[in-house]
């Protein structure tokens, strides 16, 4: 398992270009985040017009 986050290229995500996108609605997830202590953000699953679904994976316990 990778240590460090994936280096992710500046890029639009597909629901960004949404005309009706508004990116202060969203909480700015980023590949390799660490959430919660607790979560690694692996991968966007998929999105719709209100939501977008994250891959997370538990971390071990320190």
């Amino acid at each position: 398992m990778c240590s460090q986050a994936p280096n992710v290229q500046s890029k639009l995500w597909e629901e960004e270009r949404l005309p009706f996108y508004r990116p202060e609605q969203f909480y700015p997830v980023h590949i390799g985040e660490l959430l919660n202590s607790k979560y690694r953000v692996v991968g966007k699953l998929g999105y719709s017009s209100y939501s977008t679904v994250w891959l997370l994976l538990q971390t071990p316990a320190s």
